[in-house]
């Protein structure tokens, strides 16, 4: 029989039989049957058969899972890894996946781990979810930081890459893009960037059944040269009309494009994702604080309240050209003068880290309390983490933050739940509960993250204290 921590508790896997056990002390409310029974009776066509018991004597919830071994499946991460899956399969499988992010989308009262782990697929293209549980009940891993949306498509496109599922999850999606052979590179773009739903995502799948049309994308985008614009006006309708114009009218209007040069226009259209990459290449020299910002604001895109840009001449259109030539203070005088609220997303990005770059950003966390986390990540790599002393702010994460600098374990505890847990947290979590002496509780926490080396630090720890006290006691 194999043993694994999964989820805040232990998965026992023998044959068919698949058995997860979690201490009732980690449910966060009481577990009602008409809820239980609804999770037995999920579609077969998501998820496999289970039921469940009550141990009492080690109160515990024992979920037991049954698994025909000779339907082949395995977890979406064996599956990628040991299985000769033709590309029919794999979009037959994404299919699947979104299925399941559907499903989850409809039943709200339902959670799960979105994980390649507690997936399954198999040589047919057929999916399975295993753990499912009451939500704001039963723990369920990461399972509130993003949408359900995000989440599957994050485990589409660690299906068709060789992505690390982890590295994915903190570098974001467009990193398959990288690790993608050439014949899903394109259809992982477009994955990647897909942020109109699971119904837009199923027509980008439903192409890429077309192998023709994308191989032939594919090659395209290997014999084409490197593109080196990296500043760009887009046209408006009256250049646009230019092109009508005698050649000789039409070579004096003519504008000319260099790099790190102000670029002078009537066309408020600048492209604003150049501006807030380069800014957010600035904050560490890597993409991590880029993607904690396209996570807590979500995709580029106007909204319907997006404040007109017809004006050359507005504070923002003024604020946009100051901010892509890295002039961050004057840029963030002018965006003083704009309606933060009725800015479109990709202007808030901008807006937000031009009163980070020019040491505003209290004003950026009263604007966007989320943006607290891209924040904290800005101090971290730049080794300021004091500067979250100076926050004037009782928002979890800036607290939490301020707890580790004071040495507060009780406090890091009580706010632990209300934070977003990274590999750094967890560990201070974790010493926290090791400094308290309180072993028990950091088995809990520990299993909940399934992080297995935090398990081994406290096997560590728990070793040293009885060598210790066995020293202690030889002495005497």
């Amino acid at each position: 029989m194999a043993m694994f921590d999964f989820n805040g508790g232990t998965l026992f896997i023998e044959d068919n039989d698949i058995r997860l056990e979690i201490p009732l002390k980690s449910l966060e409310g009481d577990l009602m049957e008409d809820d239980m029974d609804f999770i037995t009776q999920l579609s077969s066509r998501i998820s496999f058969p289970c039921s469940y018991e009550i141990l009492e004597d080690t109160d515990k919830l024992a979920i037991h899972f049954q698994m025909d071994v000779n339907e082949g499946f395995v977890t979406l991460q064996k599956a990628r890894l040991d299985l000769d899956l033709s590309r029919d399969i794999k979009m037959k499988i994404a299919l699947g996946l979104i299925d399941i992010g559907k499903s989850f989308e409809e039943y709200t009262n339902l959670n799960t781990v979105i994980d390649p782990n507690n997936i399954f697929a198999n040589p047919d293209g057929e999916v399975r979810v295993l753990y499912r549980g009451i939500r704001h009940v039963m723990p369920a891993q990461r399972y509130e930081e993003e949408t359900v949306y995000k989440q599957v498509r994050r485990l589409v496109v660690f299906l068709l890459s060789s992505a690390n599922f982890d590295q994915l999850r903190v570098q974001g999606d467009e990193l398959a893009f990288k690790k993608a052979d050439v014949e899903y590179r394109q259809i992982v773009k477009r994955i990647s960037e897909c942020e109109e739903g699971f119904e837009e995502l199923t027509k980008i799948i439903g192409v890429a059944l077309k192998p023709e049309d994308t191989l032939r994308e594919a090659a395209t985008e290997e014999m084409a040269p490197p593109k080196k614009k990296i500043y760009q006006i887009l046209p408006t309708k009256k250049e646009e009309a230019r092109e009508k114009k005698p050649k000789e009218k039409e070579a004096r209007e003519k504008k000319i494009h260099k790099p790190k040069k102000v670029v002078k226009s009537d066309s408020p259209n600048i492209q604003r994702s150049w501006i807030t990459k380069s800014m957010s290449l600035i904050l560490t020299g890597t993409v991590v604080v880029s993607i904690g910002i396209g996570y807590v604001l979500g995709s580029s895109g106007s909204s319907p309240k997006a404040e007109k840009t017809n004006d050359s001449s507005t504070p923002l259109i003024q604020g946009l050209r100051s901010a892509g030539m890295q002039q961050y203070d004057e840029a963030a005088r002018y965006f003083e003068k704009t309606d933060f609220a009725k800015l479109n997303k990709e202007d808030q990005k901008v807006v937000l880290l031009s009163y980070l770059l020019s040491g505003k950003e209290e004003k950026a966390i009263q604007l966007e309390p989320k943006f607290a986390e891209s924040v904290v990540s800005y101090y971290i790599s730049h080794n300021q983490l004091n500067k979250v002393k100076n926050l004037k702010t009782n928002l979890p994460v800036i607290q939490f933050e301020k707890a580790i600098l004071e040495k507060d374990p009780k406090k890091i505890i009580e706010l632990k739940g209300k934070v977003r847990l990274d590999g750094r947290r967890e560990k201070v979590v974790l010493e926290a509960f090791l400094s308290q002496k309180d072993f028990e509780g950091a088995y809990d926490f520990a299993r909940t993250t399934g992080n297995n080396d935090l398990i081994e630090l406290i096997k560590k720890r728990e070793e040293k204290k009885d060598s210790n006290a066995t020293a202690g006691t030889s002495v005497s």
